[in-house]
């Protein structure tokens, strides 16, 4: 509601103040510099004596309503609820409140004041004192946001930036990057962003911290509440090698302009992130062929099958079996089956690209997706390459032991779209190479018979 302020005699003599009784305790606030006012609990306006009134240029009399307040300039949109709070809690019977509200003459200009209010029984006028603080408190407001700075400061190890996000500029840079990083002079925020990301950063993480720290983002992040951005990128000095670091970017708001202020600190997270990598590596890898264990074997393929890449492309799934190797185990001992394991493992993995997925099934077998062959020839060469290659294996403390491998291949779309199904028809097609002598490969035939396997092929030892 908009109540209209009123200044006209009749009104005047209409709401005639009641003054407080205890003159003494007025004339000592006035004494100490503040401006008395009241506020009638009863009719809800503010009055204000007519000097005062007429050296502060404002009516003697307000109505009591915040929007009111607000819309002519009496009362600045940030204190609305400190105001509020102040005069609800006078209200309820509280003999003393005390807080720092922005006040103004109506012109849109606001400074800061002291406000006391005191309420007294059997009165239901508020008595309200306020005192100009402005400049006193403005110094405080800066030491209180210099020290914000300064504990951020304190928090970072590498490299600190002031920013104005508003105005694209950078106001302090405590890091000489221009000649650490080979960086051109410049004191454009979105400039140096933009060198981050093309000259420090990784390749794989410059299109992120073009993304994350882009003026329009921040401003956005900022306006939906959020004071602090974070983003982890690899960045290195020139001829040294890539490190991860941790860019925290804590925002402010200048209360003079509203300007958004930033302090960004960067960290060296070289450290934690070995460590991530290492308890990554726990879950993900094979313990004993340091290769992927089946569940993220699993998963990868199951992930990539159903991207687009997977989908728009043939691929073909082998199983890769070590023959015999319960009786290699049994005849040689548990050390021997181990490093016959490793090494297997290691050679089909040299065999494979970097875009393949390869990993250990569990005990002597291992899956390998070929991605995105051209032609059936190519998993069959893998496959002959990868019997050859573990049929080679040799122990010079065990000459006489032999090794081999049979694989069992299943191709996608052609025989199934799922990991599971193609696991499943791969297995299979395994379980042929093994009756048929091992030490081959077999692919997966929809068509054939507990007797007939027609895709089968018998290697030489």
């Amino acid at each position: 509601m908009n109540t209209p302020i009123f200044t006209d005699d009749l009104l005047c003599k209409e709401l005639s103040p009641q003054p407080f009784s205890n003159l003494h305790y007025r004339t000592a606030l006035k004494r100490l510099g503040y401006t008395l006012l009241e506020f009638d609990t009863e009719i809800r306006y503010f009055i204000i004596p007519p000097s005062e009134a007429k050296r502060l240029g404002l009516p003697i009399y307000i109505y009591y309503d915040l929007d009111t307040l607000v819309d002519k300039g009496y009362l600045s949109p940030d204190s609305v609820k400190a105001f509020a709070r102040m005069l609800k809690q006078a209200q309820s019977g509280r003999n003393f409140i005390r807080g720092n509200i922005m006040l103004g003459r109506g012109k849109g200009v606001y400074i800061w004041f002291e406000c006391n209010m005191f309420s007294f029984i059997n009165n239901p006028c508020i008595l309200i004192a306020v005192k100009n603080i402005h400049k006193d408190y403005e110094k405080k407001l800066g030491m209180r946001r210099e020290m914000q700075y300064h504990q951020i400061l304190l928090s970072s190890v590498m490299q600190i930036y002031k920013l104005n996000i508003s105005k694209d500029i950078i106001i302090d840079d405590h890091c000489d990057c221009t000649k650490k990083f080979g960086f051109e002079p410049t004191s454009c925020y979105s400039e140096k962003i933009n060198q981050l990301a093309l000259t420090a950063a990784h390749p794989d993480d410059g299109k992120n911290i073009l993304k994350v720290l882009s003026q329009e983002n921040i401003i956005n992040t900022f306006e939906q509440g959020e004071t602090e951005i974070v983003v982890e990128f690899r960045m290195a000095e020139p001829g040294k090698a890539y490190i991860w670091v941790k860019l925290t970017l804590n925002l402010l708001c200048e209360p003079d302009t509203a300007d958004i202020i930033g302090v960004a600190t960067i960290k060296n997270i070289e450290r934690r992130k070995k460590r991530e990598v290492e308890m990554r590596n726990l879950a993900e890898l094979d313990s004993l062929c340091n290769i992927y264990n089946h569940g993220t074997v699993k998963q990868l393929i199951t992930n990539f099958l159903e991207n687009e890449e997977g989908k728009s492309n043939i691929h073909a799934l082998l199983i890769i079996d070590v023959d015999d190797f319960k009786k290699i185990n049994d005849t040689y001992g548990h050390l021997v089956g181990d490093n016959l394991l490793i090494e297997a493992a290691l050679r089909t993995q040299r065999l494979s690209r970097s875009s393949d997925i390869f990993g250990r099934a569990g005990g002597d077998e291992f899956i390998m997706l070929l991605k995105n062959i051209s032609a059936l020839s190519n998993a069959t060469r893998k496959a002959a390459e990868i019997n050859k290659a573990i049929s080679s294996l040799r122990f010079d403390d065990f000459p006489s032991l032999s090794v081999s491998a049979s694989i069992g291949i299943s191709l996608y779309p052609s025989h199934s779209t799922s990991f599971e199904e193609l696991f499943l028809k791969a297995d299979t097609a395994l379980y042929r190479a093994k009756l048929r002598g091992k030490n081959s490969f077999v692919l997966y035939d929809e068509g054939e018979t507990p007797d007939i396997t027609l895709q089968y092929i018998k290697l030489p030892k």
